[in-house]
């Protein structure tokens, strides 16, 4: 069956085959959806605070472009973290993370944009942070996100 199709769904992407399950599929859309569809909110969001704070956002463009480069290794040790320890487990990378979070709401807010976005990113680092303050073991974002903290 999935022969018969692949030159129709060619042009749509890549056309793979993942197995007899049904349903597979489908997960692994969503699944990279879910990537994709908060990606362009944090982008609007940081054009926004460019926006409100009267920089140009063609003149951001570029550091903004720039900053993405290849994702491609950074997503591959998030797996290997994700599947061999559960994540990055680490409280120094939390404190971290949960204070740039909290800088990057309060930019937003000191510039007038909307901070919902930025602020459930915020809780999220922090509920992880307390987690792991709360028992002494670090508990990672991944295990918050997944359910098994």
């Amino acid at each position: 069956m999935f022969d018969a199709c692949a030159e129709v769904l060619r042009p749509l992407g890549r056309p793979e085959y993942l197995g007899v399950e049904a349903g597979l599929a489908q997960l692994y859309y969503q699944a990279v959806f879910a990537i994709f569809v908060s990606g362009p909110l944090a982008f609007e969001q940081a054009l926004a605070m460019i926006d409100r704070s009267g920089e140009p956002i063609a003149r951001f463009l570029p550091y903004a472009q720039q900053s993405m480069g290849d994702m491609r290794a950074l997503y591959g040790a998030v797996a290997t973290m994700a599947a061999d320890t559960g994540g990055w487990r680490d409280i120094g990378h939390l404190r971290m993370m949960t204070a740039g979070a909290g800088h990057a709401a309060e930019t937003a807010a000191a510039v007038g944009v909307d901070t919902g976005l930025a602020r459930a990113v915020q809780n999220h680092w922090l509920r992880a942070l307390s987690e792991s303050e709360r028992t002494g073991v670090p508990i990672s974002t991944f295990q918050l996100l997944r359910g098994s903290s």
